[in-house]
């Protein structure tokens, strides 16, 4: 796709925390926003990992994202909080699986 870069995780390291925390990381980054007008970070969910929440704090903000009717309240909640406390400024929520029921007269205008 033109004008998209995109880097791989690779091998996953022993303490992949102290990898994300390291000073090469943080250089890599600031090379990474000196060439682009947007970094996108896809981190793993936040609850059982503390990847998010180093990668999170070093982020200009983060989008959490959501399984409507899956995803509990108490777990976004406890999420948020868990980024708040590594200083990491939560933008909002991206809501995935939403279901919409479209009467069956409107999709001839689809």
């Amino acid at each position: 796709m033109e004008n998209l870069d995109l880097i791989t995780a690779g091998s996953v390291p022993y303490n992949p925390a102290e990898l994300l925390s390291s000073s090469r990381m943080k250089e890599l980054i600031d090379t990474f926003r000196a060439k682009y007008d947007y970094i996108i970070f896809d981190a793993p969910p936040v609850i059982p990992l503390t990847d998010p929440q180093v990668l999170g704090a070093q982020a200009d903000g983060v989008l959490m994202v959501v399984q409507a009717g899956r995803t509990q309240r108490g777990i976004i909640e406890h999420a948020q909080s868990l980024l708040n406390q590594a200083e990491a400024k939560v933008l909002g929520f991206i809501l995935t699986g939403i279901r919409y029921h479209i009467p069956q007269y409107i999709y001839r205008y689809l």
